[in-house]
């Protein structure tokens, strides 16, 4: 296990919710919503393509969702996974596959913060199990 370095760290504003569960309207409406966040998250990685970062060097990945109410842990993971999305499309990393087929670690984490809904991404060079 390497230490980390921090790359970045940027913050995605939004509302974060789980779309696999319940009836929150119709296929169409999710997937405008898993879009809508992939695109969100791209632009603003964007930010930082001037770091030449090479998508196949082993990362860390650790996503904080700002949410009203805390998920279960298979929650978080499925309200996150457009966010996730997202930082391939963004060209940070190439897959976001598990640690063994990839070489990239994707943490979920979460917090209650009713004021500024949204997800913190923060982007660290090398593995950390943590």
């Amino acid at each position: 296990m390497s230490d980390p370095t921090l790359l970045f760290r940027v913050f995605v504003p939004g509302k974060v919710r789980r779309q696999d569960n319940g009836s929150q309207g119709s296929w169409r409406a999710k997937a405008g919503y898993r879009k809508a966040w992939r695109t969100r998250v791209k632009l603003h990685l964007m930010q930082h393509r001037h770091m030449k970062i090479d998508p196949t060097t082993p990362k860390t990945v650790r996503l904080i969702a700002n949410v009203f109410n805390l998920y279960d842990a298979a929650g978080l993971a499925a309200a996150l996974k457009p966010v996730e999305d997202g930082v391939v499309d963004g060209g940070i990393i190439h897959s976001d596959q598990t640690r063994e087929r990839s070489g990239h670690a994707i943490l979920h984490a979460q917090r209650i913060d009713r004021t500024m809904e949204g997800v913190l991404i923060d982007v660290r060079e090398g593995v950390d199990l943590v």
